[in-house]
């Protein structure tokens, strides 16, 4: 039916299937398919349309939905899956459908499996005519990521690669690349240690690369061999994570690779050679004459913009990280950032960290995209919570994540954080003070109540010092509770043994959605121990580098 005919639309199955499409584009397709698949015929074929591209995210899935969704989705409409995202320990053993059979895959997202399956996977992705988009960060250490990186530099139309590997030990450069070698690749995120002449010999084979991200040490491999030019025309943004470098070598990277940059930035730990601008200065002017915008973040003072300003480029450098707010004075962090130069760059901030002493300021900088939060040790000489205070400087409600550093947390202070920040997904502490009587009188409460109702948490890792008690207690306050991560010692098997029977026991309803458990800093005995008592059809249990992970 018509729109422009009938504004009054009542009912769903009114609606147009372009409205439909972009509806389901927010299911997941095992709902979608589920719910509407025998409704009506003009569902069925919706469903079934040839056009209709299927998105699946394997994330947060428990073992018997994962058997139910590879049953009756991935085996049926596996020539129709355009987005695949892996990212369990388990499900790469139990997932036996060929790559090469995925004919519309455009993107792949592979994190959190072994390297060990990476080689027969990047084999298989070979032959896809489509896939333009991988993600890949194995969750164990490799020996060696060459071979890993000259698979994926044979992909034909892959545009996009972001990898984040592990290494024991650094590898060889690889050869250059031949003219028959190189890749299409636009966008190249390498989140890993890479030497400099590592980095040039993968940058001869990306020669249409336009946006590269790297962590890059100073060293170069034992066979030292000189840096060769790269013309990378298209290359026109640039982040660099340094370790040490001299400017001698950046000076030298610039020279030999990086020409036609618009945007660099620079992250680095080592202020004091950088705080010569005239370096600075003597190493631009000859080479970047296209630069537009020059960001580095370390520790400096604040530098002289003359340079910068007469040419209309954009220079910025702070004390400390800008996205925490870690020793700086609030007064001066006003004072700073609403000089013309900075007056809107708060609105790109989405982390803050908070610690030191915390007071309450006139005139505090408002961060309104903040979505991530973490709180270190910190001191409180204000009649003001905590919540009060930062309720003035980012928006609770906005928060997906809370990291809290803080050694023995008060549970108290933090469900009033949780009262006020209803939308956090991710829960990470260091951990938390416990007192039995104080805890039961803390879950009693009304603020506890309201927080176990409304909070969407769904991943909680305790970093020290859980028992099942602890579990207990987590178990009462996030009723959507999907996966926990618990960091253990060698005196912790007990407290292990404890908290897998009680949550395997525990027929609580707030416990309906969890799947995954994972214990770190294992010993490999506790893992044949929880084998033997709980591997079955239903759970598996591994153990991954002294993680043990558990999932049913």
């Amino acid at each position: 039916m018509n729109c422009e005919t009938n504004p009054f639309i009542t009912s769903f199955e009114y609606l147009s299937n372009e409205l439909i499409y972009e509806i389901f584009d927010y299911l997941d397709f095992y709902d979608v398919h589920k719910s509407f698949l025998n409704l009506n015929i003009r569902f069925y074929n919706l469903i079934n349309s040839s056009t209709f591209p299927i998105k699946i995210n394997l994330s947060s899935i428990s073992r018997l939905m994962f058997q139910l969704y590879y049953k009756h989705i991935i085996i049926p409409y596996q020539n129709r899956i355009t987005l695949l995202q892996l990212s369990n320990h388990f499900i790469a053993d139990l997932f036996s459908v060929q790559y090469n059979n995925m004919i519309q895959l455009r993107t792949l997202i592979l994190r959190n499996i072994e390297s060990k399956f990476l080689n027969n996977i990047l084999t298989d992705l070979v032959c896809l005519p489509s896939l333009s988009s991988l993600v890949i960060k194995p969750i164990d250490t490799l020996s060696n990521v060459n071979d890993l990186y000259r698979q994926i530099f044979r992909l034909p139309v892959l545009k996009y690669c972001n990898v984040t590997f592990n290494e024991a030990i650094i590898s060889e450069p690889l050869p250059f690349a031949t003219n028959r070698e190189v890749s299409p690749i636009e966008i190249f995120l390498i989140n890993h240690d890479c030497r400099i002449d590592q980095l040039n010999a993968f940058l001869s084979y990306v020669p249409q690369v336009r946006r590269v991200s790297c962590h890059i040490l100073s060293k170069l491999s034992n066979h030292q061999i000189p840096l060769r030019s790269i013309e990378l025309k298209n290359l026109t943004h640039l982040s660099l994570t340094m370790k040490d470098l001299t400017f001698d070598q950046i000076k030298l990277l610039i020279e030999k690779l990086f020409n036609y940059l618009q945007v660099f930035h620079i992250t680095t730990n080592y202020s004091l050679s950088y705080s010569d601008i005239n370096q600075w200065e003597q190493m631009i002017l000859p080479y970047l004459l296209n630069l537009r915008i020059f960001h580095v973040k370390l520790l400096l003072e604040q530098p002289k913009y003359l340079f910068w300003s007469n040419r209309q480029w954009y220079f910025e450098a702070f004390s400390h990280s800008f996205y925490s707010i870690q020793s700086i004075k609030y007064r001066w962090l006003y004072e700073y950032l609403f000089q013309p130069t900075n007056i809107n760059y708060h609105h790109s901030v989405n982390h803050i960290s908070i610690h030191n002493e915390i007071e309450m300021i006139r005139n505090l900088i408002y961060f309104p995209n903040v979505t991530k939060l973490t709180i270190f040790p910190y001191s409180n000489r204000t009649y003001h919570s905590l919540s009060t205070i930062l309720d003035r400087i980012i928006p609770l409600i906005q928060l997906t994540e809370l990291v809290i550093n803080y050694p023995k947390f008060c549970i108290g202070k933090l469900v009033e954080l949780l009262y006020y920040s209803p939308n956090i997904r991710t829960l990470i502490l260091h951990s938390i003070s416990f007192n039995k009587i104080t805890s039961q009188l803390i879950q009693q409460s009304q603020t506890f109540e309201t927080v176990s109702k409304k909070n969407r948490i769904t991943n909680i890792t305790i970093a020290e010092s859980c028992t099942w008690e602890h579990m207990k207690l987590f178990r009462n306050l996030c009723s959507q509770l999907q996966q926990v991560t618990i960091g253990t010692s060698r005196f912790f098997f007990g407290s292990i043994m404890d908290i897998v029977q009680f949550l395997f026991h525990d027929h609580n309803h707030n416990t309906r959605h969890l799947s995954s458990l994972c214990f770190t800093n294992t010993d490999p005995f506790i893992c044949r121990r929880l084998s033997s008592e709980y591997a079955s059809t239903y759970v598996s249990v591994k153990s991954i580098e002294k993680n043990l992970y558990v999932w049913w």
